[in-house]
């Protein structure tokens, strides 16, 4: 108060009022700083909606249902038409500018994500559960038969699609990982099957693509030495496909 009322240097008001400088200096900045956190005009929302806001989009992430810029938008949209706020937007939808502002506000609580697509077949089983007894019945297996690393081989078929996602939405800071729901991953797939030892050697991949008899050559070019290739109505693997790659 005498510093901003009375015109008193920093140095004086602390010394008339029996207060370190250095903490008056810095109650000082930080009164400044949040008087300057909400610059321009101001804001339809208060700072409990957008923590709202931000708490409905990790929920949302969370169970696979991220959201993207256009989303928050629309979603604060909802939210004011809801509370019956005016806004100076034109059908309540937040500009660009808006949702810039908002993610520097929220910088440590949201961060845009590329996500990667989870198939509902694929989030139906991927469970905790699931996931604790699998690594228990492998580790019996283990010890039990005293197996080394160099006869442990993991295989994983990935599938990759052709639909590439341009799209970023909003996820945690921390998340490892940022997936996205879909019933199907769209377009041509094709999948590739890696094979990997427990001490780090690994085998060349087992590339199969979606068709019916043929195998373009440009499909082969720039791949890994002794990458193998076939070809199946569905772009997936199949048991007889798995049989010739295992003995060969």
């Amino acid at each position: 108060m005498l510093v901003c009322e009375e015109k008193k240097t920093i140095y004086h008001a602390a010394k008339e009022c029996s207060v370190p400088e250095e903490t008056l200096r810095r109650r000082i900045k930080q009164q400044k700083f949040n008087e300057n956190k909400r610059e321009g005009r101001k804001s339809v929302l208060s700072d409990n909606d957008e923590t709202m806001i931000v708490a409905a989009a990790q929920y949302c992430q969370r169970y696979g249902l991220p959201l993207d810029s256009l989303d928050i938008n629309n979603l604060v949209a909802q939210f004011c038409t809801a509370m019956r706020m005016k806004t100076p937007f034109k059908n309540g939808i937040h500009g660009k500018d808006w949702i810039i502002s908002f993610r520097k506000r929220h910088v440590d609580k949201l961060r845009l994500r590329k996500p990667e697509i989870l198939t509902f077949s694929r989030a139906k089983i991927l469970t905790r559960e699931i996931i604790d007894k699998s690594f228990i019945i492998l580790s019996d297996v283990i010890h039990n038969n005293n197996i080394v690393p160099s006869s442990i081989y993991n295989l994983d078929e990935t599938g990759l699609s052709t639909n590439h996602l341009t799209k970023r939405v909003f996820a945690h800071p921390k998340s490892t990982d940022v997936y996205e729901l879909a019933a199907f991953s769209g377009k041509a797939i094709y999948s590739v099957l890696f094979c990997v030892s427990a001490d780090g050697r690994y085998l060349p991949p087992f590339v199969v693509f979606k068709g019916e008899s043929y195998l373009y050559s440009k499909w082969k070019k720039n791949v890994p030495p002794g990458c193998a290739f076939s070809e199946t109505a569905s772009g997936w693997m199949q048991d007889f496909l798995f049989e010739n790659w295992y003995f060969t």
